[in-house]
C-alpha cells in the first residue's frame, strides 16, 4: 500500500511546494519587496552584486580605520550615509 501511495504523496508534496514559491505568493507575505522580471534579471543582479562587492569594500576601509567598530555598527553607518545623501526614495 505505501508503495501504491508514495508517487501520489510525491505529486502533492511537489504542487504544494510549488504553490508556496510563486512570486505573487512571496510577495504577499512580504518575502520579497518586488517581482524581478527575467528581461530585467541580469542587469538587476549585476548591480546588486556590484553594490554588494563595493559595500564590502568600504566596511573594509572603515574597519582598517577605527578597527574597534562592530559590523553592525559599520553597517549602521553605512546605512545613515546612505540615507544622507540619497534619501529614502532610492
Amino acid at each position: 500500500r505505501e508503495e501504491l501511495l508514495l508517487p501520489i504523496y510525491y505529486q502533492v508534496a511537489v504542487r504544494f511546494a510549488d504553490l508556496h514559491d510563486t512570486p505573487g505568493r512571496m510577495q504577499e507575505k512580504g518575502v520579497i519587496t518586488d517581482i524581478l522580471e527575467w528581461k530585467n534579471a541580469r542587469s538587476f543582479l549585476y548591480w546588486r552584486l556590484r553594490r554588494l562587492l563595493l559595500e564590502e569594500t568600504v566596511k573594509a576601509e572603515v574597519l582598517k580605520a577605527n578597527s574597534e567598530l562592530s559590523h553592525i555598527h559599520i553597517q549602521s553607518m553605512l546605512r545613515r550615509w546612505f540615507m544622507e545623501t540619497e534619501g529614502a526614495e532610492k
